[in-house]
């Protein structure tokens, strides 16, 4: 799905999409370029687990 969909689907902004993907929180398909493009099989647990964590986004670091 698109950015704006995904944002609709989680009740955020665009622009909060695309800090959890610059924080690495969640991915985009891979190739999908500017216009980022979301998995939702994937980004759905990638999410839940940043909003289970109780962790702020300024101060996740993803594990890596």
């Amino acid at each position: 799905v698109p950015t704006n969909e995904l944002a609709k689907a989680f009740g955020v902004s665009d622009r909060r999409i695309l800090q959890l993907v610059e924080a690495g929180i969640i991915e985009t398909v891979p190739g999908s370029g500017r216009s980022k493009v979301f998995d939702l099989e994937n980004v759905v647990p990638q999410y839940a687990a940043f909003l289970t964590s109780g962790v702020p986004l300024k101060d996740w670091a993803p594990d890596k």
